[in-house]
């Protein structure tokens, strides 16, 4: 069975490829969670989403809270970069989880990055890694290589994912950096993923 769920969420995911940029079309569906990580109060983005600050955590639990994190704000503002979600940033010191309290079934998760200093902190020494209920997101990331990688430089990027929540269980997104180093998040969208759902009941009907 578990067998079948990794390759079931293996090709859901090839339904909705990885963006690297911010054209993608907004998601017009209820039920969004949109977190401003680093923000102290909730915000209004250019699209005319509301999105929460990370501050307040009414909507999700947090471990190691204050001891493991920090709030920050990007040294300098690139022209290609929107101030809502990518100017503000949580910086890990250590591994942090935030614990969503979600209803089962397939979430959509996009994780928003912006490359830049925090705090005087170099960017070019930042390495983690992100799990989501035991499945690797990201293994030894650099928001920096993966900035000078590109050509043009682009200096913020949005990944994506679809993860499966199984009923009597939170959504638990942990963020590890590596020993010296540091990890970041600058926004989290969430929201049920009613297209993935869809395929699963028709694929599960037919097994």
């Amino acid at each position: 069975m578990l067998t079948f769920v990794i390759y079931l969420i293996s090709f859901l995911h090839l339904l909705f490829p990885i963006a690297t940029n911010e054209n993608s079309s907004p998601y017009n569906l209820t039920n969004i969670m949109l977190l401003d990580c680093g923000a102290q109060s909730n915000t209004t983005s250019l699209d005319d989403r509301n999105w929460d600050a990370d501050f307040d955590h009414s909507k999700f639990l947090a471990l190691n809270r204050e001891n493991a994190s920090f709030l920050s704000i990007a040294s300098h503002q690139d022209s290609s970069v929107t101030r809502i979600p990518y100017m503000t940033a949580r910086i890990f010191c250590s591994e942090f989880t935030y614990k969503f309290l979600v209803s089962p079934g397939p979430r959509f998760l996009r994780l928003f990055f912006y490359s830049a200093e925090y705090s005087s902190l170099n960017i070019t020494t930042s390495f983690f890694f992100v799990t989501a209920n035991g499945y690797t997101l990201l293994s030894n990331y650099s928001a920096y290589l993966t900035a000078s990688a590109t050509r043009p430089r682009v200096p913020y990027f949005i990944k994506e994912y679809i993860i499966i929540v199984w009923d009597n269980q939170m959504l638990n997104l942990i963020f590890t950096p590596f020993p010296n180093s540091y990890a970041f998040i600058n926004g989290i969208e969430m929201f049920p993923c009613q297209a993935a759902s869809t395929w699963m009941a028709m694929i599960i009907s037919r097994l």
